[in-house]
């Protein structure tokens, strides 16, 4: 259930910029496969540089694939992922409420 809300809410902090773009349909294919390589969806984690799998802990679907991983072997999976991962859901939808807040602020000044 909090991979879906956190996926939800990834949505909500990303459409709050859409909203003010022409080409949302490109742009959100250029924000969406970045997530999915972060979270490790398309390849491995370690296939990436350094860097890169620094920032892939800011992508809740890293936090995810921690906690679902050692569930779906059969072992107890640490609380630490699911923390993160609610955290991480927790500032997506504060990020989805700035910027639409300032979306609707800006509609009604001009």
């Amino acid at each position: 259930m909090l991979v879906a809300l956190s996926g939800t809410a990834i949505g909500f902090a990303l459409s709050g910029r859409l909203v003010l773009t022409r080409h949302t349909v490109h742009v959100t294919a250029l924000l969406t496969y970045p997530v999915y390589v972060l979270g490790g969806m398309i390849f491995p984690l370690s296939a990436l540089p350094a860097p890169l799998t620094w920032l892939s802990r800011l992508v809740s679907l890293y936090w995810a694939a921690r906690f679902l991983t050692p569930a779906a072997q059969g072992s107890v999976p640490p609380l630490t992922p699911l923390l993160c991962l609610a955290a991480l859901t927790v500032l997506y939808y504060l990020a989805g409420h700035l910027l639409f807040s300032r979306v609707v602020h800006r509609a009604r000044v001009k």
